[in-house]
């Protein structure tokens, strides 16, 4: 008995021996537990996940981020995270969110081109950078209160509502059609005003007070002309005076802002009540039409209809028929064209030398304006 309790005493001192090194086992293993478990659920900056933005997405938030801007007066950062392969192609890509955040704002009306300044250097600070490896990042900040941008982002929201205007008026029209609805819907906003204290600006426009001399018609003309559909249109101009031209079947038909001049001033209507009025085929205001209409009821047939083109009422005549008229009533080129016309849009579009005779230029003297837009 005495000898058996040494052995019994050094059994029990091992069997404690094991259970705390399994026990030292166990705490490590779980303090090295919760610490990987702490690292997992707390990820670092690096190892964070990228938010990534297609175009469309970052062009939508960025056209918020300027309209925040420009209510708030305040300066508006944004960033915007993308793939790509290289810091040139990242670039290109910040330049597609600027021009799909144009395309937004325009909606259904968006054309190339048009007034976008807001997002000028001037007014931003931006740059391109590498996240990781095939992200960038896009960071642009807006100062909304640059007087710069606050003046662009007039613009563009005033271009916005002009193009959307302007198209509910030329829709379905041809190319003559949409030259001369532009033309009236322009003058229907604006004056000829040669001198200082000029109101240039497309928010101007908007207003209805767009004030300025002959290039800046010329040019507002050029640019909205474009949007409204007509494919080929230009300037010209000579020692002191800018005009503008078309194209239609290959062939240039020339127009000036001053020399048909509607009478917005007198008639005090709405856009769309000129607009209206003046684009169509009437005798009100097409004189010719009213001239060959009296004409031919009183000498060829009393019981005929009026007529709504030249054109159609012209090619009716015989040869003895159109000497007699032309006799009484055609003096000018411009005359004898309008025959032809088929529509009072048309007639309002003049061949160059049929232009020139009726405004006093001779045709070496017009020369074409390099127009970017």
């Amino acid at each position: 008995m005495g000898r058996s309790a040494p052995v019994g005493n050094g059994l029990v001192k091992e069997r404690n021996v094991i259970i705390m090194k399994k026990n030292i086992k166990l705490v490590l293993g779980l303090t090295l537990g919760l610490a990987v478990a702490g690292m997992v659920s707390q990820p670092t900056k690096v190892d964070a996940k990228v938010k990534l933005e297609t175009a469309q997405q970052a062009g939508k938030r960025l056209y918020k981020a300027e309209t925040l801007a420009y209510k708030s007066k305040k300066k508006v950062t944004r960033v915007f995270n993308y793939k790509a392969k290289s810091l040139g192609k990242a670039r290109r890509f910040a330049g597609k969110i600027d021009r799909t955040a144009l395309k937004i704002q325009y909606g259904k009306y968006y054309k190339d081109g048009g007034y976008r300044g807001a997002l000028d250097d001037l007014y931003t600070k931006w740059s391109v950078k590498p996240v990781k490896k095939g992200i960038y990042a896009y960071k642009i900040t807006i100062n909304g209160k640059n007087a710069g941008f606050r003046k662009d982002y007039r613009n563009a929201e005033s271009d916005r509502k002009l193009v959307a205007e302007l198209l509910s008026f030329t829709k379905g029209q041809n190319q003559f059609e949409k030259a001369w609805t532009t033309m009236v819907w322009l003058q229907s906003r604006s004056a000829y005003y040669c001198g200082r204290h000029q109101k240039t600006t497309v928010y101007d426009l908007y207003k209805r007070q767009l004030a300025t001399d002959c290039d800046g018609l010329a040019g507002m003309y050029a640019y909205y002309a474009k949007v409204a559909g007509v494919k080929k249109v230009g300037l010209v101009w000579d020692y002191d005076h800018m005009w503008n031209w078309i194209k239609v079947n290959g062939k240039r038909y020339y127009i000036d802002y001053q020399g048909c001049l509607i009478g917005r001033s007198e008639a005090n209507e709405s856009v769309k009540e000129l607009v209206d009025e003046f684009t169509q085929n009437s005798e009100k205001h097409w004189g010719m039409l009213w001239r060959l209409n009296n004409w031919y009821i009183e000498n060829v047939d009393a019981n005929a209809e009026r007529v709504t083109s030249c054109a159609k009422r012209w090619a009716s005549l015989d040869k003895k028929q159109k000497a007699a008229f032309r006799n009484i009533y055609v003096g000018v080129k411009e005359d004898e064209y309008s025959l032809t016309c088929s529509s009072y849009a048309q007639s309002n579009f003049l061949p160059l030398k049929a232009f020139c005779e009726s405004n006093g230029f001779t045709v070496g003297e017009s020369k074409d304006w390099k127009y970017s837009k």
